[in-house]
């Protein structure tokens, strides 16, 4: 540091002792924060809330926890989970990995859930649906030889019997 240099850490002590003194001062600085702060909407999917805000200190270790635990343990530990977030991507796992774990009720609200999602026919979905997909199989058939659109043909039939078989 060159001599008669002011240190950083100094410069920010003052700073602080000045806005800590300056009770009009930091007001103003409050509302330009504000201000220069976007408002995002809270978005209705949990998948794209899961950034909106702090993790609870608490989930935080039964978070480590339940990475760490056997499978039939980890319900009980989603359960104590403060954040609702959090419950719904730790139920959703289980019921990925291990759904006999879980309860009718969460069975049955993943199911539908996935299902209404898989069948959606909305214009501006976030995520791929069984009519998007098979708009999506009819396009690149148009471009198809007649071996290709054997194959297309086959993966339609495919997404069709597994849509069928879970119905």
């Amino acid at each position: 540091m060159p001599q008669g240099a002011v240190h950083p850490s100094s410069q920010i002590i003052h700073a602080a002792a000045r806005i800590q003194q300056d009770q009009l001062l930091r007001r103003r600085l409050i509302t330009a924060a504000a201000l220069g702060r976007a408002e995002f909407e809270t978005s209705p999917y949990v998948e794209e809330q899961i950034y909106a805000s702090f993790i609870p200190n608490g989930d935080k270790s039964r978070m480590n926890a339940f990475h760490s635990a056997p499978w039939q343990d980890r319900v009980s530990i989603v359960a104590a989970l403060e954040d609702a977030r959090l419950r719904y991507h730790g139920y959703r796992l289980i019921y990925e990995r291990h759904p006999e774990l879980l309860d009718e009720r969460l069975r049955d609200f993943f199911y539908q859930h996935d299902r209404t999602k898989l069948l959606d026919t909305s214009d501006k979905l976030k995520w791929n649906s069984l009519p998007m997909a098979y708009a999506a199989i009819d396009a690149v058939r148009a471009g198809c030889t007649d071996q290709q659109s054997s194959i297309v043909d086959e993966y339609r039939h495919y997404l069709e019997r597994r849509i069928a078989a879970e119905g």
